[in-house]
């Protein structure tokens, strides 16, 4: 069972340490796409099959909450889950997110068991399923 993740921040470091998170332990057919802003991650969802979104609010080119809004025009959120991450604490600001179509909301810094435990409770066995990761 393969599974596409796209994730979404304007740090290398942020990208890499969560490539590293998700794939811990091996998983097969697992890609990792990633962007550095909303229109790289906007283009890698009209042309890749992905599964599951990691990205960050504060991006240079748009905020995380148009990537969403994006997203629904396009119809993708009821099929694409979203992860917001943010150094935000702010509820009022995480409810209107979960309420555009988040599904869930880890603030920075996270914790590598709040993304792993993100991406098994989203995908599920396609998630857990043990083998090789590749990149993409």
């Amino acid at each position: 069972m393969s599974c596409h993740v796209l994730v979404v921040d304007r740090s290398d470091i942020i990208r890499a340490m969560i490539r590293k998170i998700l794939t811990l332990g091996e998983r097969e057919g697992l890609t990792i796409h990633d962007a550095r802003n909303g229109k790289e991650a906007l283009d890698i969802l009209a042309r890749a099959s992905i599964d599951l979104v990691f990205t960050e609010l504060n991006l240079p080119d748009m905020q995380g909450d148009e990537i969403l809004n994006q997203m629904a025009q396009r119809n993708l959120l009821p099929r694409i889950p979203v992860v917001i991450l943010s150094s935000s604490r702010c509820r009022p600001r995480m409810d209107t997110l979960k309420r555009k179509g988040a599904r869930a909301y880890l603030t920075k810094p996270f914790r590598l068991e709040h993304v792993r435990a993100a991406a098994v409770s989203i995908l599920g066995k396609a998630f857990s399923s043990k083998g090789g990761a590749s990149n993409g």
